[in-house]
């Protein structure tokens, strides 16, 4: 097991509603850290309207 994937489960066993901050706060510096963070870093919190009326269809 690597380094990284005892990291995460690490956190992962630990995470309730009360560290979840932590643990994305955690698992962004990790994944930025390794160059992954542009793979799955969120583009916008709200969907745009074009999203929206192809979800709809």
């Amino acid at each position: 097991m690597s380094n990284l994937e005892s990291i995460c489960l690490k956190e992962t066993k630990r995470m309730d509603p009360k560290t979840y901050k932590h643990w994305s706060i955690t698992l962004q510096s990790i994944l930025e850290k390794e160059d992954f963070w542009d793979l799955v870093k969120p583009l916008s919190t709200t969907p745009s309207s074009s999203t929206t009326t192809d979800l709809q269809r």
